[in-house]
């Protein structure tokens, strides 16, 4: 996740990891069709994408990191301005192509009810109230209304329930002192993995409940020194070994998928202190242009899907020659990154800049309407 505020210097790794997450996510909800095309490597594509929904787990854990890094200072001392102020800037942030992309597909299913095709996904729960719950990003949080219109979405709302309660976690923090910080993060992992591996099914509530925190309390670490710039071997592999513990967990269909919690905490730290290669790969030109795009390119993918499914659908080119295999899965791939791009061009950055603005100028009239009644 990209870093840029003028406190804290610019990570670029960690905005590489954003975009080795979305594409993860994205080719996970493509494997199937992937390995319709190219059955010679189905046992491949499922041993590198099964689990890309963990995804979602390594951008909770990396969200509470950088969310922290950014603003956990000011909120050692609670003012609802400067609350007020930050939940406008996430919204900056989360927003608009959020509702873009909810209005996309609006317009997908209005336009299937006229002129009668059938989208291939479930809409039971796509109905005005759940409509109205997407559009407020409280939808993950209301029974039934979760699993609605644009997919990808929920875990939104599940940010949007941590940024809310982002305050509490700096002075709950605070108050316990750096000392027990590696507890913390011990016992949030624990918490989750306990929970997850009992509960047998996927509460999405509980993930970003535990692994924001958690992701908080690492950015903790780094903000200790704990082993801060010993960037001697010892710590040049963290996340390489982070990244390979999540592979290797992952790929393993005997051993519970949410071990990887372990790993994927590791990865982010070790990829915010590490210097070897990993952060260099990860920090490189592409990978931080992927990461800026990467939410545009979660949150619409499966819109793009949706559309493709009918146009160029996977099982239709099953038989087909290699060329022509080989063709539409690159079509598929392209089209996820071009919209994606365009979303983040035309929208994201656009309104983002719009809204950093307005909060700008609020921030400058009481200061304007102070110096004007002074002089």
């Amino acid at each position: 996740m990209q870093i840029t505020t003028s406190r804290n210097p610019e990570i670029p790794a960690l905005t590489g990891i954003r975009a080795l997450a979305a594409w993860w996510v994205a080719l996970y909800h493509i494997k199937d069709g992937l390995a319709v095309l190219y059955p010679g490597l189905a046992g491949t594509i499922y041993a590198a994408v099964w689990a890309g929904d963990l995804g979602v787990d390594l951008f909770f854990i990396l969200s509470g990191f950088v969310i922290a890094y950014n603003y956990w200072p000011r909120f050692l001392v609670f003012r609802a301005t400067e609350y007020r102020h930050f939940l406008w800037m996430r919204l900056a942030r989360i927003y608009p192509v959020h509702v873009v992309t909810l209005l996309g597909v609006l317009a997908l299913y209005l336009g299937s009810k006229v002129l009668h095709v059938h989208i291939n996904t479930d809409v039971t729960n796509w109905t005005a109230s759940t409509f109205v719950h997407n559009l407020v990003l409280i939808h993950q949080w209301v029974p039934h209304a979760e699993a609605s219109w644009n997919g990808p979405a929920w875990s939104i709302s599940c940010e949007w329930l941590a940024y809310l309660f982002f305050p509490a976690v700096v002075l709950a923090t605070a108050a316990r002192g750096n000392a027990s910080v590696a507890g913390s993060t011990a016992f949030l992992s624990l918490l989750t993995l306990g929970i997850f591996y009992q509960s047998g099914h996927d509460n999405r509530i509980v993930r970003i409940a535990l692994e924001f925190p958690a992701g908080c309390m690492i950015y903790c670490l780094f903000r200790a020194g704990h082993l801060a710039g010993k960037r001697a071997a010892s710590i040049i592999p963290a996340a390489v070994l982070g990244l390979a513990g999540v592979l290797l967990i992952s790929s393993h269909s005997a051993v519970s998928r949410y071990w990887a919690v372990f790993p994927l905490a590791l990865f982010v730290y070790g990829t915010s202190v590490d210097s070897g290669i990993a952060a260099r790969l990860l920090g490189s030109r592409y990978a931080v242009l992927w990461g800026k795009a990467s939410y545009s390119l979660y949150m619409t993918h499966v819109l793009t899907m949706m559309v493709l499914g009918k146009v160029a659908p996977f099982d239709v080119y099953r038989d087909a020659n290699i060329w022509s295999r080989i063709a539409i899965g690159a079509v598929w791939i392209s089209l996820f990154g071009l919209v994606a791009l365009l979303m983040y061009r035309l929208v994201e950055e656009p309104a983002r800049r719009w809204m950093h603005g307005a909060a700008a100028r609020r921030k400058s009239e009481p200061a304007a309407a102070c110096l004007a009644g002074k002089i």
